[in-house]
């Protein structure tokens, strides 16, 4: 499996996750949570279509820059992912005895800032990142203010799980439409 669709398929995979927060909540919370399901599904349908036609980077010979550049592309997203872990297996652990309530918007504002990661090489540094960073944090501190303020946690979780859900929907458009496309060098304008 190449990397472009096993980051799809996660990308799907924690869209799942997160929008099962506002299920609960009808008739928007429901209704939003649907619609991005749906816009999942589609996507996976894309895929799936996409897959009997793609051009595949084995038609693509790849020199040694590239594949050095490859290498240090996979060191800083295994970095990310292991730091991410880490400091969201940590925050959990510190407000599970504090408040319960606020594990779920710092997760998000976990995930959010570790986009800013992948800025660090050139390889994967992208206006992207920036935006869904930038989303992604905002959404989780502005969960983690509602519920310290006393907001119902669950419509909190809910605002949440639907804004991190939509950035991970756009992260898997991204890995089904504009990296081929970078790939073959159609878009170079797009980093």
């Amino acid at each position: 499996m190449d990397s472009r669709t096993l980051g799809f398929w996660i990308m799907i995979g924690f869209t799942f996750l997160w929008v099962h927060w506002p299920l609960g909540l009808y008739p928007v919370g429901t209704a939003l949570a649907v619609l991005e399901l749906i816009a999942a599904a589609v996507l996976i349908v894309l895929r799936l279509h996409r897959r009997r036609q793609r051009v595949t980077l084995a038609t693509n010979p790849v020199g040694a820059a590239d594949h050095a550049e490859r290498r240090a592309t996979n060191r800083i997203v295994s970095v990310a992912f292991c730091v991410e872990f880490l400091v969201i297996w940590g925050a959990a652990y510190l407000l599970r005895s504090m408040n319960v309530d606020l594990i779920q918007p710092a997760i998000a504002v976990i995930v959010g800032l570790h986009f800013l990661l992948f800025c660090l090489s050139p390889a994967t540094r992208s206006v992207v990142h920036i935006i869904t960073a930038a989303f992604g944090s905002v959404a989780g501190a502005a969960g983690m203010w509602q519920i310290s303020t006393g907001a119902d946690p669950a419509t909190t979780h809910a605002a949440v799980g639907l804004c991190i859900g939509a950035i991970t929907l756009a992260y898997a458009w991204i890995f089904l439409q504009v990296v081929p496309a970078i790939s073959r060098e159609e878009t170079p304008g797009l980093r």
